[in-house]
């Protein structure tokens, strides 16, 4: 039987967030969920930190910037793949890090994350909290 769902769909300035997949959904076979996150041109969404969830991130439509902090060296790792450069970027916990838009058309980043969505699973920082020059070259 075919089934049609609704999916959830969250608004944000910075590019918007659409959910796919996910194992609270009776019918999903995934364990945590899968979602798409828009980034607009030149915006940015940082800084995240997730306490135990592992991302595994890829760009099929655009370019994204993603700037890691690494806590150990103190120094930032600076990554860009989008549908020219087709790859995918695995992100352990612990990490801070952060994406920028970079296509001036549409940049969509595809997220499987290995834990669903918890707020409190999650740590933030304001953009200007680390000192990364975002701007673009």
């Amino acid at each position: 039987m075919i089934e049609v769902r609704e999916l959830r769909k969250i608004v944000n300035p910075n590019g918007n967030i659409y959910h796919f997949l996910k194992k609270s959904n009776t019918n999903d076979k995934v364990d945590g969920e899968v979602y798409f996150t828009e980034v607009l041109y030149n915006k940015i969404k940082a800084w995240k930190y997730h306490k135990k969830a592992t991302l595994n991130l890829s760009v099929p439509i655009g370019e994204v910037r993603f700037v890691f902090f690494d806590l150990n060296s103190n120094s930032f790792i600076e990554k860009i793949i989008g549908e020219n450069n087709y790859k995918q970027i695995l992100i352990p916990p612990k990490i801070w890090f952060g994406f920028q838009g970079l296509d001036s058309n549409k940049n969509l980043i595809a997220s499987f994350s290995d834990h669903i969505f918890d707020e409190n699973e999650i740590n933030r920082k304001d953009v200007s909290d680390f000192s990364y020059d975002w701007s673009i070259k």
